[in-house]
């Protein structure tokens, strides 16, 4: 147990030491005066340990990974709230995979597959109802929307675009990719719901602290880093997916 138990932090901190090394060249792109988004691969060594060792050393190796980063090389100053949220995001990734790596891939894909539908549907009905209808009750609640009503739109139909890619990525790995593990769309979900939360609660922190960034409107700031999370998404879902099979190669699991 005890043998058991160093060689997982052992292993975690070769993960974070792999991090910490491919983390130097990424990009940070500014926005308003502060730390916008970051373009780089650090994040599919941070997040293994979650997926192999559970919440527990993932939460811990995302937060020395945000700590260490910083300290190596300072971008600006250290805002602590980030180093829980980061520890969270962690954490979250060991939780979610959990219970997504247990789901049927192929009941996974009918499940996708209908939600993307789903959404088409109800933002093609919602155009039509703003466009051409223009009366009625649910006309009347997306109208008072104003101009965010277009989230029910536009943004629907992203979603479902994004939704698709995901879809057709999936189907291109699987029969191209002979490190392909069928586990490309749990990963997906795993890796964009854990990020969604991080970047989520990280705006509210860098727009409290920032005041170039109060000014800025919420979701002027907040849908470039969403959009950017979707793109990394299935990046680092596939790199993921190679990695975790690599790493049963090596251990035996």
């Amino acid at each position: 147990m005890k043998n058991t138990s160093t060689r997982r932090i052992v292993q975690t901190a070769l993960f974070i030491a792999l991090a910490l090394v491919v983390r130097q060249f990424s990009v940070m792109i500014p926005f308003g005066g502060a730390n916008g988004m970051r373009i780089g691969i650090s994040e599919v060594f941070t997040k293994m340990p979650a997926l192999v060792f559970g919440p527990v050393l993932g939460g811990a190796a995302s937060g020395l990974v945000d700590f260490l980063a910083q300290m190596i090389k300072a971008e600006g100053a250290y805002l602590w709230p980030m180093l829980a949220v980061m520890i969270l995001g962690g954490a979250l990734t060991g939780v979610l995979w959990k219970i997504f790596k247990k789901l049927p891939s192929e009941k996974l894909r009918l499940g996708f597959t209908a939600l993307c539908i789903v959404l088409l549907a109800l933002g093609i009905f919602n155009h039509i109802t703003l466009a051409v209808v223009k009366s009625g009750v649910w006309f009347n609640s997306l109208n008072a929307l104003g101009d965010k009503a277009s989230f029910t739109t536009y943004g629907l139909y992203c979603a479902s675009v994004f939704g698709f890619v995901f879809l057709g990525a999936d189907f291109v790995f699987k029969k191209k990719s002979e490190n392909y593990n069928d586990d490309f769309l749990q990963l997906t979900l795993t890796v964009f719901l854990s990020d969604i939360v991080v970047t989520t609660l990280n705006t509210f922190i860098l727009r409290f602290y920032y005041s170039g960034l109060a000014k800025i409107p919420f979701w002027t700031y907040y849908i470039p880093r969403l959009v950017q999370d979707l793109i990394s998404t299935v990046i680092f879902a596939y790199i993921l997916s190679c990695l975790l099979k690599v790493y049963r190669r090596i251990t035996n699991k």
